[in-house]
Parts: structure tokens; C-alpha cells; sequence
């Protein structure tokens, strides 16, 4: 009798363990697949711009949780606080109301990990208000984790969970570059009201960067070329043409080739998940 149950369970289990491998294969392939849809729309435009700078300056690198500690705490009195430029501040704010809005959004999505079923119910009101610019979105109770060390240590592993989501991650790195431009934006704001720049937050200036040439293209096949209308009277205005051109030239091919790499991939995912299941 013994024998028997013995083998009985020796059946089933392999079974089991072999539809739990296949349940998580099978979500490891539709987070693949999501991500290269999210990474293709993404690439759905070419971008190519010509600008003459004083200096070429080394990029600062994002962090994302630097990222997220400096957009979490905006508001009207912190913004005051950092003397951030008046005609800036709204943009600011829009930063943060970015972050909550994304992050409600995963909270009420059936396909997100951050999924939450108790909370997706009460979602709808702060979706209304975080959806509209101009509404009185502030008075939202905030439901992002903190990023600072409170006495509640969940707040922090909440976090670390947030910044290992890739959607998320992706919003993250664009709020991050919208606020560099911000920040820069700020600080020459205050050079120019003032010889001497007073703003707490100030850092080194950048040097300052004209853009003579903008060239976008899409996947639908439309081609925008902008110019600077100080272009047209400038000196060397033949050879900035060219080097916008060349770039233009290899802009595209490096784009067409990363969109055939990625589609490529996304094949295989598909006929491997059609293979498999």
C-alpha cells in the first residue's frame, strides 16, 4: 500500500512542478514580449539635432533613485523653498504629478506586478484629478513609498520594489531628463535677472547651446526639418548643413538597424512561445 501512494505522488508531483515551470516561463515571455512592445514605441521617431556649445561638458549620469528622491518631495512650498524660478514652477509640479499618476496607474493594472486589488477600487477619484493638469490633484493623499528612512521599514522596501519595474524605470528616466532641462532652465533664469546668481540651488552654469538644426522622422514617413532662422546669416552656415546632414545620414542607419534587431527578437519570442505552449 505503501508502495503505491509512493508512486502515486511520484506521478503527480513532476507534473505539477513541470505546469509551474510553465506558468512561470510563460510570464517571463509576456514581460519580454510587453517590453519590447514598450521599447519599440519608444523608437517609433528619429530625432537628430546640430547645436554649436562653448564647451562639450560630460553628461550627468541618472540615478533612479536619485531620480525619484528629487521629484517626490515637489510642492508649492518646496519649490518656494529651493527659490525655484516663478515661471518654472508649474512644470516642476507637473514632474510630480507625473510620478503619482504612473505609479496609480500600475497600482490599477491587472497586468502589473505592482498590481493592488484592495486599493484598485478607490483608484478612480485620484485617476480623474492626476489625469487633469489644472485640477486640485495636490489634495490627493500621496501613495508613493517615501524615499526617505521613516520608522515604517516597509516604505523603503516599497521603493526598491518600484524601481525594479521597467515601466516604471522608463517614466522614471524621462521625468529624470525633463527635470535636468528644468534645473538648467532655473539656473540661467536666475544668471539673467541677476549678475550674480542668488538661487540656493545653483550649480555651474552649462555652457550655452544653440540648436541650428532639427531633423525628426518617423515610422509613418514624415520628415520635419527645423532650422534656426539665425542659420541662414551665419558665417559658416554651408558647413553646419553638412555635419547636420551627415549626422542625419547616420542617425538613420543606426535607428533602422536597432528596429530590425528588435523586431528580430520579438520573432523568436513568439515562435518560442508558440513552440513551447
Amino acid at each position: 500500500m505503501a508502495a503505491r501512494r509512493t508512486r502515486q505522488l511520484t506521478a503527480i508531483f513532476p507534473k505539477r512542478q513541470a505546469r509551474e515551470k510553465s506558468d512561470s516561463l510563460q510570464k517571463r515571455l509576456d514581460r519580454s514580449l510587453d517590453f519590447l512592445s514598450d521599447l519599440l514605441g519608444e523608437l517609433s521617431s528619429l530625432e537628430v539635432n546640430t547645436a554649436i556649445v562653448d564647451e562639450i561638458l560630460v553628461e550627468e549620469q541618472l540615478i533612479p533613485w536619485e531620480i525619484y528622491q528629487a521629484i517626490y518631495p515637489i510642492s508649492q512650498s518646496y519649490l518656494e523653498q529651493l527659490n525655484i524660478h516663478l515661471s518654472l514652477r508649474d512644470r516642476y509640479l507637473n514632474l510630480r504629478r507625473q510620478l503619482e499618476l504612473e505609479y496609480i496607474l500600475l497600482l490599477s493594472n491587472p497586468h502589473s506586478d505592482l498590481y493592488n486589488p484592495s486599493l484598485a477600487a478607490h483608484l478612480n477619484r485620484d485617476l480623474s484629478l492626476l489625469a487633469q493638469p489644472n485640477s486640485d490633484w495636490e489634495t490627493i493623499p500621496t501613495r508613493l513609498p517615501p524615499p526617505f528612512p521613516t520608522e515604517n521599514t516597509e516604505s523603503i522596501s516599497g521603493v526598491q520594489q518600484l524601481l525594479h519595474d521597467y515601466y516604471f524605470l522608463r517614466v522614471l528616466r524621462k521625468l529624470g531628463d525633463a527635470k535636468m532641462a528644468l534645473d538648467k532652465r532655473n539656473r540661467y533664469l536666475w544668471q539673467s535677472d541677476s549678475e550674480e546668481v542668488s538661487s540656493p540651488c545653483d550649480k555651474t552654469v552649462r555652457a550655452t547651446e544653440i540648436t541650428y538644426a532639427q531633423t525628426r522622422i518617423g515610422l509613418d514617413g514624415k520628415i520635419v526639418n527645423r532650422y534656426c532662422q539665425d542659420l541662414l546669416t551665419h558665417p559658416h552656415k554651408d558647413l553646419i548643413l553638412a555635419i547636420h546632414k551627415e549626422g542625419v545620414r547616420a542617425g538613420e542607419q543606426q535607428w533602422r538597424g536597432l528596429l530590425e534587431f528588435i523586431l528580430n527578437i520579438f520573432q523568436i519570442e513568439k515562435r518560442t512561445k508558440n513552440f513551447r505552449f
